[in-house]
C-alpha cells in the first residue's frame, strides 16, 4: 500500500513539475496537490518524495530559483540549467564537456569532487527581445498548475 500511495504522490509531483518551466518549491507543490487531495499531503513528504526522484534523475534541485524542476530526460550525463532572471523560465542543456573541463581543474587542485551542479543567470531570449512578451514572474501559473494536477 505504501508504494501505491508514493507512486500516486511521485505523479502528482511530476505533474505539477511538468506543468511549468519555472523552478517551484516543495511548499507549492504540497499545496497545489493538497488542493485535489482527500488527505493533506505535507511538505516533509514532498522533499522525500522529490529526493528520491533527484537520486533517480527524473528531477533537478534549482539552488538559485529554490524550486524544483522535471529533468530533461533526452540529456544524458550532466545537465548546465539556464535560468531567466526575468521571468523564471529554465532551459537545460548537456553540460558534461564543460563540467569534464571543470573536473579536471579539480583533480589539478587536488579538490575531490561530490557533485556537480551547474546553473546559469541571465535573461531569456524571449526576455531579451521584448520584455512585453515575457513578463516578469515571482512565482508558477497557478492556474495551470492546479489543472495539471486534477488531469
Amino acid at each position: 500500500m505504501r508504494g501505491e500511495v508514493e507512486t500516486g504522490l511521485t505523479k502528482a509531483i511530476t505533474a505539477v513539475l511538468a506543468a511549468t518551466n519555472t523552478p517551484i518549491g516543495a511548499y507549492e507543490i504540497a499545496r497545489i496537490i493538497a488542493l485535489h487531495s482527500a488527505r493533506p499531503v505535507y511538505p516533509n513528504t514532498i522533499y522525500r518524495s522529490l529526493n528520491r526522484m533527484i537520486e533517480l534523475g527524473f528531477v533537478l534541485q534549482v539552488a538559485s530559483g529554490r524550486g524544483y524542476l522535471i529533468r530533461d530526460q533526452a540529456i544524458s550525463g550532466r545537465v548546465l540549467i539556464l535560468l531567466c532572471s526575468h521571468c523564471g523560465g529554465t532551459s537545460q542543456l548537456a553540460g558534461d564537456a564543460l563540467t569534464g573541463e571543470l573536473d579536471e581543474f579539480c583533480q589539478s587542485a587536488t579538490f575531490r569532487v561530490n557533485r556537480t551542479h551547474l546553473e546559469v543567470l541571465g535573461m531569456c531570449s524571449l526576455c531579451t527581445s521584448s520584455q512585453k512578451a515575457c513578463p516578469p514572474t515571482s512565482s508558477a501559473s497557478e492556474t495551470s498548475l492546479e489543472a495539471s494536477v486534477t488531469s
